[in-house]
């Protein structure tokens, strides 16, 4: 038997397995980009009705320390699929990235106005990654670290949980630690 169907086309995403192995103190730097990021393929609607996507080669580097710009072939799934596009550009930025410690001043939320909490320690020490380039541009006061006073009256030890505002963290920073994670306070 014999299966006849009219050649269609559909554009799908295009995915790139990685195996991507950096030099220490090396890591990505931005968005993984992928040109063209869609494709057309073109078959029988049958098998055109199952593709969501295609993938390329894998990318394998190890040791990198430098930005990568490849060119990768798709892999079509089916002897009866094909594509104008066979070759597909991917670029990744690479920088070096190196460990700031600082110490940060804990703020306190929701505290009444006749209210007055001292905590000890008052600050945290505070570690994070950050590209060597972007080194000048992350001050102390891009992170909050704080208490929350609501938290007084649920614990019976007189210690409170330490936060981080994670949505005033900049962007470019990696792996925050902080130290410690809880601080004892005293009610006035």
């Amino acid at each position: 038997f014999l299966n006849f169907s009219n050649k269609t086309k559909k554009s799908v995403q295009v995915k790139v397995p990685l195996n991507l192995n950096f030099r220490e103190n090396y890591q990505k730097y931005g968005a993984f980009k992928i040109s063209p990021n869609t494709i057309d393929v073109f078959g029988p609607s049958h098998i055109l009705d199952t593709l969501s996507f295609v993938y390329t080669n894998v990318l394998n580097q190890n040791d990198i320390v430098q930005s990568i710009n490849s060119t990768l072939k798709i892999q079509l799934t089916d002897d009866l699929l094909s594509t104008n596009d066979s070759d597909i550009n991917v670029i990744q930025e690479v920088a070096r990235f190196t460990q700031i410690i600082k110490r940060i001043p804990i703020k306190l939320k929701n505290i009444p106005k006749s209210k007055e909490l001292i905590i000890k320690p008052s600050e945290v020490e505070l570690s994070y990654w950050v590209a060597m380039q972007d080194v000048g541009k992350i001050n102390s006061s891009d992170f909050i670290i704080y208490c929350d006073y609501n938290e007084v009256d649920m614990t019976e030890n007189a210690i409170l949980n330490v936060f981080i505002d994670e949505s005033k963290t900049p962007s470019i920073v990696q792996k925050v630690k902080y130290h410690p994670s809880t601080v004892e306070f005293i009610k006035i």
